[in-house]
Parts: structure tokens; C-alpha cells; sequence
């Protein structure tokens, strides 16, 4: 009996070991399912239980060992049918998380694409609004332009007309020379006497030289005033003509440049007024931080709001002044021809802003003062303008009546 039962306690110890040595492959295998030292407490727990059984030598043990040898194996067979699935499980895992990876790559680069879209729409709409600008820039030109030809087609058509009043009534000053001298002789031969009949016609011949002398002087004024006319029209038609041309070889930009009174530079633009801060423009009064750069173009370009709504009146009027002080420095023409020049650049709207003729002319005469401009050689008594220190004497009393 104990021979026996040492063989079943060897028998015991083999099956043990090569179940630890298959539970130890299996685990290997399945990975994180087992702990190798559950496997090696079995086996110590199965040799401690051997020793009991020889210790005892009790029959009824020897077949739960059995029982329990059985059961191991079973639970061996299990853990290898069940590695297959185990396996396959976490194949199935990793490509769920390799689908889901491809999903999100796929929502990023949907996300990129959709935000490209947006930025091309953007640009395409920036792009659209400056053409409509560019078209809205364009047609108060054309409008500026056409109300400038009319102005000019409005100022020969005058000119015309004055200058036909002004030969009629020549012509009608002729007849009535030539009327009143034919009265004349006839009221000569009606004369009784000889000698009143010559003082008469001594007279009548009198009357009609003055009358030819002044029909002659209103004639040859005519012709310089027509001559004059000829050539203000001529003018005018050659200035709008070369700038229609410079428009277009050259389109104007929608800012322009032009010097204050104390000659700093000024930039005109939707408006507005500004003067040089550094690299920028800014609003010329203080309350107001907006600014504005010109781009290579030279188009405005906003690089901070205003604060308020633009003001044309008050850039026509900075225009119109520095067009005044430009040509008073340039040229020699009249006040008058320059003062009439610029306000034909001005709009209706703006009109009201400038200065009045005497305040321009006065403005005229200082900048050429200081400027050391020679005055002209007047032609007539209209262009002769005195200074104020000449119309004075001694006393601060107005010498000229």
C-alpha cells in the first residue's frame, strides 16, 4: 500500500510539474490572463497535499487528488481553446483604434480643407469689394468730369452771348452815327445862311468823328475782349484736354499729397485730412487716432478707424487753398484768372467753404511777398491792385478816393 502510494506521489509530482510547465507556455501566450504564481502555489499546494496523503495514508485522498489533477488539466485545455479568441479580441482592438486614428486624420483633414474654402471666399469677397470700390471711384470721376465740361461749355456759351450783346450794340451805335449825321447835313441845307449852314455841318462832322473815334475805341475792345475770350477758352480746352489725357495713361490715385500753409506735407483721401506721423498718416486734429498708409499702387489703405464721419467740404477747401498758393508762386496771372481757375475745380457742395474772393486775393498777394514774386506789367486799369501800406500816407489816412 505505501508502494503505491509513493508511485502515485511520484506520479503526482510529474503531472504537476507538466502542468506548471503548460500553465507557464499558455500564459506566455494569452498574455495578461494568468500570473505565474498562481501556478507555482498550485504546485506547492498539490506537493503539500501529496504529503498529507502519504503522511496519512488515507485512501479517500487519493482520489480527490485525482479529482483536482483532472481539474487542472481541464482548466489547462480551457485557457489553451480560449487563447484563439483572446488573441483574435485584440486584434480586433487594434484595428478599431487604427480605424479610429484614420477617422480623426480624416475629420482634421476635412477641417483644413473646409477652412481653406473659407479663406478663399474671404479673399474672393476682399477682392470684390475693392473692385466695387474701384467702379464707385470711377463714376464720381466720370460724374466730376462731366460736370466740369458742362461748366466749361456753360462759360463759352456765355462768353458768346456777351460777345454778341456787345456787337449789336456796336452796330447800333454805327446807325446812330450815321443817322445823325445824315440829319446833320440835311439840317445844313435847311439852313438860311451859309455860314450857320457850315458851323452846322462844321458840327455834325464834329459829333461823327467823336462818335467814329468812340465806335472805333468800343470796336477795338471788342476785338481785344474777343481776342481775350479766344484765348481763355483755348486755354481751357488744352488744360481739360491734357488732363483727360494724364487720366487716362496715367489713372490719378485715390489719395493726393499737397503742402498746408506752413509747407508740411498733408494727404488727401476719402474725405479726410492727414498729416506725416512717422511712417503713417494720421487725422490732422488730436481727437481722432485714425491712420492711414499708401500702398506702392498708391491706393489708402486704413490701419485704424475713425471716429467720426468724413468731411469733403473741408478737403476741397485744403485743395483749393493749395492750389491758390501753387499758382501764386508759379506764375504771373492775375489774382482774378487764378482765383476763377481754382473755383472751377470746386464742387457745388463745397463752395460754400472756401474764402471769399478778397480773403483769396489778399491770401495771393502775401505768398508772393513772401515768396519774392515780381508783379506782372499790368495791361489795363482792372489788373493795376495796390498794395494796402500804398493806399495810405503818412498819417494812416486813405490817400486813393
Amino acid at each position: 500500500m505505501l508502494s503505491s502510494i509513493q508511485s502515485i506521489h511520484l506520479d503526482c509530482n510529474t503531472r504537476a510539474y507538466t502542468v506548471l510547465t503548460r500553465s507557464k507556455s499558455a500564459k506566455s501566450n494569452v498574455g495578461q490572463l494568468t500570473h505565474s504564481d498562481s501556478f507555482e502555489s498550485t504546485f506547492n499546494d498539490v506537493m503539500k497535499h501529496l504529503d498529507e496523503e502519504v503522511s496519512n495514508t488515507s485512501t479517500g485522498s487519493y482520489f480527490d487528488l485525482q479529482k483536482y489533477l483532472s481539474d487542472q488539466r481541464v482548466e489547462e485545455e480551457r485557457l489553451l481553446q480560449e487563447q484563439p479568441a483572446i488573441e483574435k479580441e485584440r486584434i480586433a482592438e487594434q484595428q478599431r483604434l487604427e480605424e479610429k486614428n484614420r477617422q480623426d486624420q480624416r475629420l482634421l483633414e476635412e477641417n483644413l480643407a473646409l477652412e481653406e474654402r473659407r479663406r478663399h471666399k474671404e479673399e474672393i469677397r476682399l477682392q470684390e469689394l475693392r473692385r466695387q470700390e474701384e467702379e464707385r471711384r470711377r463714376e464720381e470721376q466720370d460724374e466730376q468730369r462731366s460736370y466740369e465740361e458742362q461748366q466749361f461749355q456753360a462759360r463759352v456759351r456765355d462768353y458768346q452771348e456777351e460777345e454778341r450783346l456787345v456787337r449789336e450794340r456796336a452796330e447800333e451805335r454805327q446807325r446812330a452815327v450815321e443817322k445823325s449825321m445824315q440829319q446833320a447835313a440835311r439840317d445844313a441845307k435847311l439852313e438860311k445862311g451859309q455860314e450857320n449852314a457850315r458851323e452846322s455841318e462844321c458840327k455834325a462832322l464834329e459829333c461823327a468823328t467823336q462818335e467814329r473815334i468812340l465806335a472805333d475805341e468800343e470796336t477795338e475792345k471788342i476785338a481785344k475782349e474777343k481776342a481775350k475770350s479766344e484765348l481763355r477758352t483755348k486755354r481751357l480746352r488744352d488744360e481739360t484736354e491734357a488732363q483727360a489725357t494724364r487720366e487716362r495713361e496715367d489713372p490719378p490715385a485715390i489719395g493726393a499729397t499737397i503742402k498746408s500753409v506752413r509747407a508740411a506735407d498733408q494727404f488727401l483721401c476719402d474725405g479726410y485730412r492727414y498729416r506725416r506721423d512717422k511712417s503713417q498718416w494720421r487725422w490732422v486734429n488730436a481727437h481722432c487716432t485714425g491712420r492711414a498708409g499708401v500702398t506702392q499702387q498708391g491706393f489708402c489703405q486704413l490701419a485704424s478707424s475713425h471716429t467720426h464721419a468724413s468731411n469733403p467740404e473741408d478737403v476741397a477747401k485744403a485743395r483749393y487753398n493749395h492750389e491758390i498758393r501753387e499758382r501764386a508762386k508759379q506764375s504771373h496771372d492775375p489774382p482774378r484768372t487764378i482765383i476763377s481757375d481754382a473755383r472751377m475745380n470746386v464742387s457745388v457742395k463745397a463752395a460754400a467753404s472756401i474764402p471769399q474772393y478778397t480773403t483769396t486775393q489778399r491770401a495771393i498777394e502775401r505768398t508772393r511777398k513772401e515768396n519774392d514774386v515780381a508783379r506782372p506789367t499790368p495791361t489795363t486799369f482792372a489788373n493795376i491792385v495796390l498794395p494796402d501800406e500804398l493806399k495810405v500816407n503818412s498819417h494812416g489816412q486813405n490817400s486813393l478816393r
